[in-house]
């Protein structure tokens, strides 16, 4: 997030910091889920004004001592379906207590003997708060002769969601659990109809969209999807239960439709083994950001029968030169990487894909003044200052644009039966061998249009103010 943005982010939490006294807890309620839904971090100004309005409420909404009957009646009115819906409701309305007491609740929730509680215990382990994760797996050890099949088959995935340096307390509680006899539950065989990826946007983000059934003569089918983003990971998964294949078809069809580009790039069918590959790298990638997946993306991975994302890094350089020497021979001859650079350096006039392929963003537009500074005076300046904006801005991020061309390369090969360009894949592949070879991006026309577009970016936003 930019400095505007936390700048932006944190002069409305003030405000609210200064009117929630005044509000209802009901008001409270809904704000925490604003902010849960949000994901941004809760300023400590916001979290002690929220702890203070509590206080004023606590003889009103202490859970505690009647969280049997809370659950009861939340379960039997339909509030909560299943223990994700429970787990997100109890993280929602905690988020802004204070560490000891979100313990308190998920140790209560712990000694329920309604199911759905203790599988929710269970799911904190996804708890974006790290302390919160750890003591949470400590509640486990501490239970773990008595959980679930279930239970121990979550544990055993999500010990590889978490940070490295949090797993011990939970091996140690799957140990147990193995040792007292507990059944682990096998996951259920996915029935998958269609997987379906974007190409990555310029901000290096792709969406995953699946429709699948839990059982192969479900007359109805379950839609899912979430995001992959350069830097944080995955994001927002959601669900669409109780689903048609003409929803699918719809929701595709309006992604396709509102970026206003050609049906064909944007989104296209792929395979298993493409989703298995980078769903795992982006775990890891959270990781690298100190993040682990939200909580429904555990659900998403259970609809589609996903057994195998385990956070790991790919090594892309391997994987680059591994995908070059499987191509067709034609890769390797001169003259046709030649005509490859040429129909990539063509991209942004002939392909829609390529629509949000530049740099921009505070930090860029701050360096973007500086370079048209040193330019002011010059009528022909053209050349000269996409020079300097890829050694000053694209050059520094080399490895973004190689990472992102890199997926895209993958992307294109694992969909080739979707597209009437089998061979683009390989012009991708060349860009993303020139970039990892350490060749000069200016020497590329890829990336000497990537700079034009940045440039043209920036004049379109010379209102933009730092």
């Amino acid at each position: 997030m930019g400095h505007l943005a936390l700048d932006l982010s944190k002069e409305i939490q003030l405000h609210i910091a200064h009117y929630i006294k005044d509000l209802p807890s009901a008001v409270n309620s809904v704000l925490l889920e604003v902010i849960y839904e949000s994901k941004i971090d809760i300023s400590d100004e916001l979290r002690a004004a929220f702890s203070e309005n509590h206080e004023n409420y606590k003889n009103k909404i202490d859970i505690m001592p009647n969280l049997s009957n809370i659950l009861e009646r939340i379960i039997s009115d339909g509030v909560v379906k299943n223990e994700f819906d429970l787990c997100e409701m109890f993280i929602q309305q905690s988020q802004i207590l204070p560490f000891k007491n979100q313990v308190n609740i998920i140790y209560e929730l712990s000694l329920q003997t309604e199911p759905l509680a203790t599988e929710a215990t269970t799911l904190m382990m996804l708890h974006s708060n790290s302390e919160v994760r750890l003591a949470t797996s400590k509640i486990l050890l501490n239970k773990s002769e008595s959980i679930s099949g279930t239970s121990l088959r979550r544990m055993i995935g999500l010990r590889n969601w978490i940070m490295k340096d949090e797993r011990e307390v939970i091996d140690a509680a799957i140990k147990n659990a193995r040792k007292s006899g507990v059944d682990c539950a096998t996951w259920s065989t996915a029935n998958i109809d269609e997987i379906k990826a974007s190409v990555f946007d310029g901000s290096g983000v792709q969406m995953i969209i699946a429709i699948t059934k839990e059982n192969k003569h479900d007359k109805k089918s379950i839609i899912v999807g979430f995001l992959l983003k350069d830097g944080v990971g995955i994001r927002e998964p959601w669900i669409f239960r109780d689903a048609k294949k003409s929803d699918f078809n719809r929701i595709v069809n309006n992604m396709m439709g509102a970026e206003k580009v050609s049906p064909p790039m944007l989104i296209r069918s792929v395979d298993r083994e493409y989703i298995d590959k980078i769903v795992s790298h982006y775990i890891a990638v959270g990781h690298e950001a100190n993040r682990v997946p939200e909580l429904r993306f555990l659900e998403v991975a259970e609809v589609i029968g996903s057994t195998h994302w385990h956070g790991q890094l790919l090594n892309i350089t391997a994987e680059i030169n591994n995908m070059y020497h499987a191509a067709d021979k034609k890769i390797q001859s001169v003259s046709y990487v030649e005509q490859s650079l040429i129909r990539s350096g063509q991209w942004h006039v002939n392909e829609c894909f390529t629509e949000s392929w530049f740099e921009d963003g505070e930090d860029t537009y701050i360096k973007m003044r500086n370079i048209i500074a040193q330019f002011e005076d010059e009528e022909e300046y053209d050349e000269l200052i996409i020079k300097v904006i890829i050694a000053e801005i694209l050059e520094p991020r080399r490895q973004r644009w190689l990472n992102k061309l890199f997926w895209s390369a993958l992307w294109l090969k694992s969909c080739e039966s979707d597209t009437n360009k089998k061979d683009q894949w390989i012009d991708f592949l060349i860009l993303t061998k020139k970039l990892a070879d350490g060749d000069p991006m200016y020497d590329i026309p890829f990336m000497r249009e990537v700079a034009r577009e940045t440039l043209s970016a920036f004049e379109e936003n010379l209102d933009f103010e730092v």
